[in-house]
This record gives structure tokens, sequence and C-alpha cells, in this order.
């Protein structure tokens, strides 16, 4: 399943949230306290000693689900035990994986007491109720120290894509906001797109840490010179004990590729950050898969950007010296793949070599050298647009 994400939610107000997945969602909708019906444009700051909202029915409404469907929503109460049993029986093994991050078949008597028993202040849940049936469950538990809350929600596999998440998280939100809780935090695994996408639909600011970790690390590596980058590879694939105990074409291709490589995530990601939302979703309304939409697309609205970006990674290395001193060195001999386990032959540290050497011929050489490899990215460049323009005349 990988390692957990985890994700920020910043409901500026639950009215935010796509009006599609729930035509009436009362509190989740208008945000009030006491009256669900009535509107709150500016919440009032949090209270100092927070207290629940009155448990007089206001809260229980009767809402309308996207297909049409109607669901009760109502808080938890100790009296769900029974609900919350037979409905974590009929889910499939992920989803059980999904929510409690491993195997659990079966509740115990400490399991249920503890989803159910809520003080409504620091621990509150909702939960989604039709036709006598338990379909879902919303839940938040208050950080100690921030005015922040862990959320998590469990929806019915039969239910899947009713708009219940969505709909149960905005009720959650709209309780939040009255006891003086500002945002949600949420761990998931990174397969589970479906939860992401419940936050993002109903208006969240989503804010992944594991991406940032990402791209952190990629605007890190896009700013490390390359003989830095030469000097890592060098030590863990050259040196004994780690390396080979030779310089190879392995170790020099890996180098460029760790130089190339953040290039080439930088400029996917502000380029897949141009392909207009609505784009995205008009090809999922239409019932294609996620990856479908990914590759078919997103990657087709994008592919000059793309392309463009795979075309600055060659340029960036295809002058580089540095990082293949420390790992492919050079040779002598004629380049062949047999070969690429020894030192091999490569034009950047022939060039510097030739450049440095105090015969004329030599420095020629070089020249001419560095007009070859100037002329081989141009003519690269040259061929991947035409090709790009190519397929856009036949589509």
């Amino acid at each position: 399943m990988g390692g957990r994400r985890y994700i920020r939610g910043v409901a500026p107000s639950p009215s935010g949230a796509d009006p599609g997945d729930a035509a009436s969602a009362g509190p989740a909708t208008e945000g009030s306290g006491d009256d669900p019906g009535s509107a709150a444009e500016d919440p009032a700051p949090p209270p100092d000693d927070p207290s629940p909202p009155p448990d007089d029915g206001t809260w229980d409404a009767d809402v309308v689900l996207s297909d049409g469907g109607t669901m009760r929503v109502r808080p938890i109460g100790p009296d769900d035990s029974a609900l919350i049993a037979a409905f974590h029986e009929r889910q499939s093994p992920e989803s059980i994986y999904f929510r409690y991050f491993s195997p659990r078949p079966r509740l115990t008597g400490a399991d249920l007491e503890r989803l159910t028993q809520v003080d409504r202040v620091d621990r509150m849940a909702f939960v989604g109720i039709v036709n006598g049936e338990l379909v879902g469950v919303a839940r938040y538990d208050r950080h100690p120290t921030r005015a922040e809350a862990e959320v998590a929600f469990f929806t019915d596999d039969a239910h899947a894509g009713r708009g219940v998440a969505t709909i149960l998280l905005e009720y959650l939100a709209a309780w939040a906001r009255q006891v003086g809780i500002t945002g949600f935090v949420a761990q998931v695994l990174p397969s589970n797109r479906r939860m992401i996408g419940v936050f993002r639909q109903a208006g969240f600011t989503v804010e992944s840490r594991f991406a940032d970790a990402v791209r952190f690390v990629y605007n890190v590596l896009m700013g490390t010179p390359s003989i830095i980058v030469g000097v890592f590879v060098y030590t863990i694939l050259v040196v004994e004990p780690l390396g080979l105990g030779t310089f190879s074409g392995y170790a020099g291709a890996v180098a460029l590729a760790v130089i190339m490589l953040p290039v080439v995530a930088r400029t996917t990601e502000d380029m897949l950050a141009l392909v207009p939302n609505a784009l995205r979703e008009s090809a999922l309304a239409l019932g294609a898969p996620r990856w479908k939409v990914t590759v078919g697309v997103v990657f087709r609205a994008a592919k000059t950007g793309l392309v463009t970006g795979c075309l600055l990674a060659i340029a960036r290395v295809s002058g580089e010296t540095a990082p293949l001193l420390f790992t492919a060195l050079n040779s002598s001999f004629e380049f062949s793949l047999a070969g690429l386990g020894e030192p091999t032959p490569n034009l950047t540290v022939t060039i510097w070599n030739y450049a440095m050497s105090p015969f004329e011929d030599l420095q020629r050489m070089a020249w001419g050298a560095s007009l070859l490899i100037t002329l081989g990215v141009l003519l690269i460049m040259l061929f991947a647009r035409f090709l790009v323009r190519e397929r856009k005349a036949r589509t």
C-alpha cells in the first residue's frame, strides 16, 4: 500500500462545497449552529471554552444524494453500536484497510464503545442512514494543542459515488466550526484517492506533505552543482565498498539522470497545473477512469510543455563534464555498449582534455566537438517540435 500521505483541509466556509453532491445539506451548506437553515456569512471567533450545539434535533435532517435518493444524517449516539458493527462487516477488506491502516475483520466491544461515545466537542461523529442501514460515518478528534482536528470517514462500498462522504464531511465541518475548530488534517494511504477527492470536492484546500517533500527534494536538486552530483554518484557507485570499484558508463548515466530528473519533474508539474480543472472533470463525468483521464486527456493537453521539459533536461546535461569525470572518466577506445561497465569514452570530457592541451590542432578539435554538441541539441529540439506539430495537424 505504500507509506501514508498527510493532507490538511482548511474550510473557509462549509458553503464552499459542491452543491451537486448534496442538494439539501442543512448545516453543511449554510454553516450555522443551532439553526441549520440560517446562513452565517462571517463565523464568530471561537470561544475560549467551547460548548457543543444543543442536542435538540436541529442537526438531524433528510438530505438528497447526488443520484436523487435520500439519506438521514444525524449525530452519532451510544445506541448505534449494532449499526456500526453491521456496517463494518459489510465492507471489503481493502476499504477496512484504507480506514484503519490494518486488517480488522471485526470490531471489538471496546472499539464500538470508543467509536460511538463522543463528547461532541473534542470528539464528534455524524452518521448517514438509508432504509434503516448505516451507510457512512464521519468523525473528528481534536488536536490537543492546535485548533485543528484529525478527521476520518468511512462509507459503504455499496453506496460509493452517491455523495455520502461529501455530505457527512460538510456536516462535520459545520459542527467543528461551532466548537472552535478551524481546520481538518488526515492521514491517508497514497492509493486512497477517493478520500482526497472528497476533501477537494467539499471545497477544502488540500495540502500534501508527501508532495511538498518531493517538491522540496527536486527544487534542491535543481540548484545543486553538477560536480556535487558527480561526487555523490562516485561515492555510491564507483568507490568500494558501495561501488563497483571502477569507473563505468553506468555510473555516468546515473549521474546525468539525477541532474535531468528534477528539471523534468518541475516542468511537468508546472505544465499539468495549467490544464483546466474543467477538462479533467468533464472527462471524469463521462465515466472515464482516472488513469485514462490523466494519460489520454491531461497529458495530451500538456504534451507541448512536457516535451519542452524533456528537451530542457537534455540541454542541461549535454555539456556536463564534471559529473562524468567522477563517474565515467574517459577512454581512448571506441564506444561500445558492451564496455559500459568500464571507463567509457564521452565527448564532453574529450573536449575538456583537448581544450587544455597546448597543441592547436587538439584545441581546434575541441571547438569542433563543441559545435557538434550544440548542433545535436538543436536538431533534437527541431525534431521534437516537428513531431508535436505533426500530431496536432492530424487531430
